[in-house]
């Protein structure tokens, strides 16, 4: 949730390089593997089941680099720690 709002936003991220460098203008299998590691470490993120996200993220890190990834495990890593009491699945951001 953006700092000062009070309705979470959804975050979209475009992928172009990766794509592009298969030569074909579609994912190669690894890319996939790792889109699919990373929507699973989602659904595990929502959910605050946060060892199997953690499983997830750093499997699609283990692909290759993949920001979205990094930086979910990151706030995994946090919330596995301290999660929240009332967790819906929405991390709110702190700063601008």
């Amino acid at each position: 949730m953006v700092k000062g709002k009070s309705e979470p936003r959804t975050i979209y991220e475009l992928v172009i390089e990766p794509f592009a460098s298969t030569g074909s203008g579609q994912a190669s299998a690894i890319q996939k593997e790792q889109f699919a590691h990373f929507a699973n470490g989602r659904a595990a993120y929502v959910k605050g089941n946060w060892g199997e996200a953690i499983t997830h993220f750093k499997a699609a890190l283990s692909l290759g680099e993949d920001g979205p990834s990094k930086t979910f495990l990151k706030r995994v890593e946090h919330l596995s720690i301290e999660a929240p009491q009332d967790w819906r699945g929405i991390w709110e951001f702190t700063t601008k």
